[in-house]
């Protein structure tokens, strides 16, 4: 299941509601991560000043993964601080049939932007 999801509050809930009951075990989540900022590779000083030192503002930071079983949280997994533009979350095997996505917090930009959240059922 993909999802592109942009908005601009305090956060962020993006709930997907699964065709069956499923024991899931991964969540992997794609937010922007700035890819598309030019860079000049360079050794002049006046270039490495230009580059960015930290995450980029448009990476979300803060985030929490939910499932869901009738209506009832079964897993949660609370993730801060995190620069990691592929977030992979794992769950033990829960079975489940509805994943909650809430996005918290950015490194400074204003605007959640999360490009993709795929699932995958526990392994046997």
């Amino acid at each position: 299941m993909k999802a592109a999801i942009a908005a601009s509050t305090d956060i962020l809930r993006a709930i997907f509601k699964l065709k069956n009951t499923v024991s899931l075990g991964r969540v992997i989540l794609k937010f922007d991560s700035d890819l598309n900022a030019d860079l000049m590779i360079s050794i002049d000083p006046v270039c490495i000043r230009r580059h960015a030192k930290a995450p980029p503002p448009s990476l979300v930071s803060d985030f929490t993964v939910e499932l869901i079983g009738n209506g009832v949280p079964v897993a949660r997994k609370v993730v801060q601080g995190s620069c990691i533009r592929c977030a992979v979350v794992s769950f033990p095997a829960v079975p489940c049939d509805t994943v909650r996505i809430t996005l918290e917090k950015t490194w400074g930009a204003s605007t959640f932007r999360m490009f993709e959240a795929r699932m995958y059922a526990a392994e046997a």
